[in-house]
C-alpha cells in the first residue's frame, strides 16, 4: 500500500511538471500551422465524411494518419478546429508528456529508490523542447510519447525474456503499428528489435515454441495496422503505400548534395554548423543547397506523375553513380541530428539553452562511462542497450534522408535514461542499492 501511495504522488508530480513545462516553454511561443494544417484538414475530413483526404475531393497520402487521428476525438466533441478543441489537444500532449515522465519513473523504480526514479520522471517531463512541442499540432510529441510506450514494453519483457506473457507482445505490435501510422520511418523498427530479440534465444540455445508464437502474435498485430490503411488508400487510389508526402523530394536534396564533391559537402556541413551555432546566419553557399531552395526547384519540376517518376529515377541513378558522396553525405546527416536544436520562442536567455544540452550530454556521458566501467549487473546495462538500440534505429534510418535536429527529438529522453541508469550503477558500486 505504501508503494501504491508513492507511485500516486510520482503520476501527481510528474504531471505537475508536464503541465508547468506546458506553460513556461510551450504556450510563450505562437504555434505554427504550416505542418498542423495539413494534419487538421485530414482530420476534418474524415469526420465530414470526404475520406482521408486534404482536400475533401480525392483521397491523397501526403501526411501519414496518425496525427490526424490524435485529433479527430477533438474536433468531434468540441468542433472542427475551434480554439477549445486545439486546446484540448495541446493540454493532452501535455498529459502525454506527463505519462512519459511516469513511465521513465517506473522503469528507474525496478532498480532504485522513489526519490531517484522519481528526479529521472521529473528530468524528462521538464525538458523544455518538449514543452515547446506540446503546444504544436504535429507528429513530435505523439511521436515520442508512443517511443516511450515502446520503449518500456519492450524492457518489461527483456526483464524476463523467457517467461514474457503473450500479451506484452500484443501491446508491442499494436502500439509498434500505430507508431508506423505517426511516422512511417518507424516501419521497419519491429521487426528490426524483434531480430535481437531472437538472436538473444539463439545465443543461448534455445527459442521456445512460446517465443516464438509472442513473436508473431506481435508481427502479426503490428503488420495489420499500416496494411489495413494502405489496402484502404489502394482501393481509393490503386497505390499502396501509407504515405506518398517527401520522400521524393528529401531524395531530390540528397541527389543534388551527392553531385557536391567531397569538399563542397564538408562546406555544407561547416556552414550548416554555423549557422546553427550563430543563430541563423546563413551562406550563400547553404541556402543554395538546403531544403527551402531545394525544395522550390523540385516544386517547379515536379508538376505531373510522369515528372516525378522521372525526376526519382534521375536521382537514384545520381545516387548509385555517386555511392562514396552519398555515404558522405549520411555522415552529415548523423552530425546534424546529433545537434540539439534550441526552443524558438526565445524565452530565455541564449545561454540557457547550450547549457541545459551540455548538462544532458554530460548526463549522457557519465551514463556511458558507468555503462563500460561496470561488470555484471546485466539487468540494469541491458536499459542502457535497448536505448542504444532504438537511437541506432533512428539515426542509422534518417541518416539516408535529408534531416533537421528535431527528428531527434523524441529520442532525447533516452539520454536522460541512460543518464540516470548510470547513477544507478554508480550507487551500486558504491554499496548504496
Amino acid at each position: 500500500m505504501k508503494s501504491r501511495a508513492k507511485d500516486l504522488w510520482a503520476l501527481v508530480a510528474v504531471m505537475t511538471a508536464a503541465l508547468v513545462n506546458f506553460v513556461v516553454f510551450g504556450l510563450v511561443h505562437e504555434t505554427g500551422w504550416k505542418d498542423a494544417a495539413d494534419y487538421s484538414a485530414y482530420a476534418k475530413n474524415l469526420i465530414l465524411g470526404n475520406g482521408y483526404s486534404l482536400d475533401g475531393i480525392a483521397v491523397s497520402i501526403y501526411r501519414e494518419p496518425g496525427t490526424s487521428f490524435y485529433l479527430v476525438p477533438f474536433y468531434t466533441m468540441f468542433g472542427i478546429e475551434t480554439p477549445f478543441a486545439i486546446f484540448a489537444a495541446q493540454v493532452t500532449q501535455a498529459l502525454l508528456l506527463g505519462l512519459l515522465g511516469f513511465i521513465i519513473y517506473r522503469m528507474v523504480r525496478w532498480y532504485s529508490e522513489w526519490w531517484l526514479a522519481l528526479l529521472a520522471g521529473i528530468a524528462v517531463c521538464g525538458l523544455p523542447i518538449y514543452g515547446y512541442y506540446t503546444v504544436e499540432i504535429g507528429a513530435e510529441m505523439l511521436f515520442t510519447f508512443f517511443i516511450g510506450v515502446i520503449f518500456f514494453i519492450c524492457a518489461r519483457i527483456m526483464r524476463d525474456p523467457e517467461h514474457a506473457p503473450w500479451y506484452w507482445f500484443f501491446a508491442l505490435g499494436l502500439a509498434s503499428g500505430y507508431q508506423s501510422l505517426v511516422r512511417f520511418q518507424f516501419v521497419l523498427f519491429l521487426p528490426f528489435i524483434i531480430f535481437c530479440y531472437v538472436c538473444y534465444f539463439l545465443y543461448i540455445r534455445t527459442l521456445p515454441p512460446h517465443t516464438i508464437r509472442n513473436v508473431v502474435i506481435a508481427l502479426v498485430i503490428f503488420a495489420a495496422i499500416p496494411l489495413s490503411f494502405a489496402s484502404y488508400i489502394y482501393a481509393n487510389t490503386g497505390v499502396f503505400a501509407v504515405t506518398d508526402g517527401r520522400q521524393n523530394e528529401m531524395l531530390y536534396y540528397r541527389a543534388v548534395r551527392a553531385e557536391l564533391s567531397y569538399g563542397e559537402i564538408t562546406q555544407y556541413l561547416r556552414d550548416w554548423l554555423w549557422r546553427s551555432v550563430s543563430g541563423g546566419v546563413n551562406t550563400p553557399f547553404l541556402v543554395k543547397n538546403e531544403f527551402k531552395a531545394l525544395g522550390a526547384e523540385y516544386e517547379k519540376m515536379a508538376t505531373t506523375p510522369e515528372a516525378v517518376a522521372r525526376i526519382r529515377a534521375e536521382n537514384i541513378a545520381t545516387i548509385l553513380s555517386r555511392p562514396g558522396h552519398y555515404l558522405y553525405g549520411n555522415v552529415v546527416e548523423v552530425i546534424k541530428l546529433a545537434y540539439l536544436e534550441h526552443d524558438y520562442s526565445e524565452s530565455w536567455s541564449r545561454y540557457f539553452w547550450p547549457s541545459l544540452y551540455v548538462i544532458m550530454y554530460s548526463l549522457f556521458l557519465f551514463g556511458m562511462y558507468q555503462f563500460f566501467r561496470t561488470t555484471g549487473n546485466w539487468d540494469v546495462r541491458a536499459l542502457v542497450v535497448l536505448a542504444l538500440l532504438f537511437s541506432f534505429y533512428n539515426v542509422f534510418t534518417l541518416s539516408f534522408l535529408s534531416t533537421v535536429p528535431r527528428f531527434n527529438t523524441p529520442y532525447l529522453f533516452l539520454y536522460i535514461l541512460i543518464g540516470f541508469v548510470g547513477v544507478v550503477l554508480f550507487r551500486r558500486k558504491r554499496g548504496l542499492l
